[in-house]
């Protein structure tokens, strides 16, 4: 471990601490006690994963969580991608994803297919999608109704 690990490690550790004032005793030893068990859920990333769940779930509802996992033998990754707390990002990454569908277009006439062995030169499926920062102009996806081919437009 160098230097900053060890540094960063500590100021997670002293963040989960004063966090954890706020909670009872009982808890707190609860919690030390389960992520003790497997050392790797003490690297500084996993206690800040394990300081935003104990946030957004609760200090009793993140202790049952981490013990049924750590009790499956999950590692700290599996343990909080598949959190509660992630339930909430992964329906917004599905809805957008929905949104970035519905919002596609067929716009006959305006881009041509790029497949130089495609007979339907005017017929796609256009859609645009703001991915990089606002002074930079938005990423064009173009589906070719014919051949199936696709491309970007940046």
């Amino acid at each position: 471990m160098t230097t900053n690990d060890a540094i960063e490690t500590s100021i997670a550790f002293n963040t989960l601490s004063s966090l954890l004032t706020t909670e009872s005793s009982e808890d707190i030893s609860d919690i030390i006690k389960i992520i003790s068990v497997i050392p790797e859920y003490l690297g500084k990333d996993w206690l800040y994963e394990l300081i935003h769940l104990i946030k957004e779930i609760g200090m009793k509802n993140t202790i049952e969580y981490i013990a049924e996992q750590i009790t499956k033998q999950k590692s700290p990754s599996e343990t909080f991608q598949n959190s509660p707390s992630m339930d909430d990002h992964v329906i917004i990454f599905a809805k957008e994803k929905h949104d970035f569908s519905i919002k596609a277009v067929i716009a006959p006439g305006i881009y041509a297919c790029r497949n130089p062995n495609c007979t339907g030169t005017r017929q796609t499926i256009t859609s645009q999608k703001q991915i990089r920062s606002a002074d930079e102009p938005a990423t064009v996806t173009v589906y070719c109704t014919i051949c199936k081919v696709t491309f970007k437009l940046n």
